[in-house]
């Protein structure tokens, strides 16, 4: 899968992004579907996530098998790729339908 994120300039110099798309895939371990919520904050610089090419992007994900964890790596890499090393903070929020309901968080730089 192509990680063709698109950025924006950040004309207006907001200083702190708070994002939070629906996500869906398989499990990798139950083999089922589940759905979730990412919950995204960063400290832009001089870009910005262009939220349509990163929702199609996700939108992707929805047949490949990972965990809630792996979905958080996978998402805080991609973004890290297209918006380079500023403070970011992404969780993958999920309930599967065989556990309760569970999160997992990466960040780097975030106060």
């Amino acid at each position: 899968m192509s990680d063709n994120i698109k950025t924006i300039a950040n004309d207006s110099c907001v200083d702190l992004i708070e994002y939070t798309p629906p996500f869906s895939t398989l499990c990798s371990i139950g083999k089922r579907p589940f759905w979730g919520v990412l919950d995204i904050t960063y400290r832009p610089g001089d870009t910005l996530l262009e939220f349509e090419s990163f929702e199609d992007w996700l939108n992707g994900l929805a047949t490949e098998a990972m965990t809630v964890e792996d979905m958080a790596r996978r998402v805080f890499d991609v973004l890290s790729k297209a918006l380079g090393d500023i403070p970011l903070r992404v969780t993958a929020r999920a309930r599967t339908t065989v556990h309760a309901p569970v999160s997992a968080t990466i960040e780097r730089g975030m106060t």
